[in-house]
């Protein structure tokens, strides 16, 4: 009898890059992370519970175009992290996250039908 293997949930290397729009303070800022994240850090994410997220997120910086004050890149690390991010520009990185990796905020292409079935009254 051939043994079930069960179902295997391969990890896509797939990426997302955050940006931020020019009237932002981050605007100019770019993070590459990789695409998948456990649902358990994006709703931890969501509540606010940072002290949680941003472990997970560094771990899953690609790379950042992050420079110091002679220009010099920056390199990933939750050091460099907690040291170039104040908690506005920390807070606005790991929600942009959160809304790169779930597509939250993203524009639809069409509009939804509105699929009730109430009659006017």
């Amino acid at each position: 009898m051939a043994k079930n293997k069960g179902f295997k949930f391969g990890k896509p290397k797939e990426t997302v890059t955050i940006r931020f729009a020019e009237d932002h303070a981050c605007y100019g800022l770019e993070i590459v992370v990789q695409k998948r994240v456990p649902i358990g850090v994006i709703l931890g994410a969501q509540a606010g519970d940072f002290a949680r997220t941003i472990e997970p997120f560094i771990k899953r910086i690609v790379s950042w175009n992050l420079t110091d004050e002679d220009d010099n890149p920056v390199p990933v690390s939750r050091a460099a992290f907690d040291e170039e991010f104040d908690s506005e520009a920390g807070a606005a990185v790991l929600y942009g996250w959160i809304e790169a990796v779930t597509g939250a905020g993203a524009p639809l292409d069409e509009p939804s039908p509105d699929e009730s079935t109430s009659e006017p009254g």
